[in-house]
């Protein structure tokens, strides 16, 4: 058992993130950026906020690399802790880990660099739910990487929008769940309402992201969802992809693949999609910064 888990651990560690450690960093750097711009100061130091958005995927904040693989990091819509495979030991949401972090705030008074390491960690699953993947949820970890969690952050087109969502600090939501919550209800209308036109075999089809992309049934009870009609395939322009038929006797895992389509999409759909979540990220981190640190000062009064 303890040597399934240390290959489980490695395997996880490489490939199981949700964005990149990289592109974490670069939305909580973002977030800090945006409230400078906006002229707004906090007591918490900015770069253990970022280090520590992108550490919850490796070396987690008052826990290890075990915190990681056993606390997955998929949402559900119901703040419930899911029991699977080891039951209390392993959860594929991530509701297990936030409590921890709720409750570290809620009972403790910590430095200013303890308190921003905890800022970081919680950043990044206010992060994680702007990516479809983990709210329809989708799963992706060892051996099948997400591609929407390595498109490349759109920096300059979000520093661009700066000025127009000042305005949104000056509403802050109540509560760091609040913002949890509407992230992930934004990112689910955002993958029903978003349409694409692609070509397949030359001819032309629409359709919504969450057909596409990430699928789920409206009276579907599995855990997880899928990938849509198009597959893990979000951010290529050209692609092939194969349809195969299941349950045969033959092939590998008892598939026989089947005939593959070449599709077509404009670069400018994924590029217009991931500012527009990208963006919510920024954003929703500045709002959860700004109530840690209220929270902080009022500790620290």
């Amino acid at each position: 058992m303890k040597i399934l888990l240390i290959t489980l651990l490695v395997l996880w560690h490489e490939v199981g993130h949700s964005y990149s450690i990289k592109n974490h960093e670069y939305i909580s750097t973002l977030s800090i950026e945006l409230l400078e711009y906006c002229g707004i100061t906090t007591a918490l130091d900015g770069k253990t906020i970022v280090d520590f958005s992108g550490r919850e995927d490796s070396s987690p904040h008052h826990a290890s690399l075990i915190t990681r693989l056993t606390n997955w990091h998929f949402y559900t819509n119901q703040k419930k802790e899911d029991d699977w495979i080891f039951s209390a030991f392993l959860r594929r949401d991530f509701w297990k880990r936030w409590n921890f972090l709720m409750d570290e705030i809620e009972n403790n008074k910590l430095q200013k660099n303890e308190f921003s390491a905890l800022t970081g960690a919680i950043a990044h699953y206010i992060q994680d739910v702007s990516n479809p993947s983990h709210v329809i949820p989708v799963y992706h970890g060892p051996g099948l990487k997400d591609e929407f969690d390595s498109y490349p952050i759109l920096a300059d087109k979000i520093r661009s929008t700066f000025s127009e969502n000042c305005s949104s600090l000056e509403t802050n939501p109540q509560n760091i769940f609040e913002i949890l919550e509407q992230t992930a209800k934004n990112s689910l209308n955002a993958i029903e309402e978003k349409t694409l036109v692609f070509l397949k075999d030359g001819k032309q089809h629409e359709s919504s992201f969450k057909e596409a992309f990430w699928y789920r049934a409206a009276d579907d009870d599995n855990f997880f969802g899928k990938y849509g009609s198009l597959g893990n395939n979000y951010g290529k322009s050209e692609f092939s992809f194969p349809i195969w038929r299941r349950n045969q006797k033959v092939g590998p895992k008892k598939t026989i693949k089947r005939k593959s389509y070449d599709y077509k999409i404009n670069a400018e759909v994924f590029k217009e999609f991931s500012q527009q979540q990208q963006t919510k990220a920024v954003l929703s981190t500045a709002k959860m910064i700004l109530i840690m640190n209220e929270v902080y000062n009022n500790k620290n009064d």
